[in-house]
């Protein structure tokens, strides 16, 4: 096998890993009770990206991600306030990160079951 096999086998690996985050997003009826599972969604997906980054460059991503996948979704439509919203108004520095864990770790998924979180 040579170094350019290996590269295309990396390259495939990453792209069917990556994919199998967005998949159960396509199934969800494009609804704002579908919206959550989506913000949800792009939390994790940010989180797993921006592993070890403070939370509110994580939050932000996840808010941009959610907003780009949610008009690709409907782009006549405009979603309702995020739920990280809620987060952002807490006092404790920590909060968020608080939050994330234990929305996180009630129940460990793959990757396929983002949009069931």
């Amino acid at each position: 096998m040579t170094a350019e096999d290996l590269d295309r086998l990396n390259s495939d690996l990453a792209t069917r890993y990556v994919s199998a985050w967005f998949e159960p997003l396509a199934a969800l009826p494009v609804t704002s009770e579908a919206d959550e599972s989506v913000r949800l969604a792009a939390f994790r997906i940010a989180l797993a990206v921006l592993n070890e980054s403070p939370f509110d460059l994580v939050a932000e991503a996840a808010e941009n991600l959610t907003d780009r996948i949610l008009h690709a979704r409907s782009p006549r439509r405009t979603p309702g306030r995020p739920v990280f919203a809620r987060i952002a108004r807490t006092t404790s520095p920590t909060a968020g990160r608080d939050w994330c864990a234990a929305r996180l770790s009630s129940s460990m998924r793959a990757p396929g079951d983002l949009g069931r979180l």
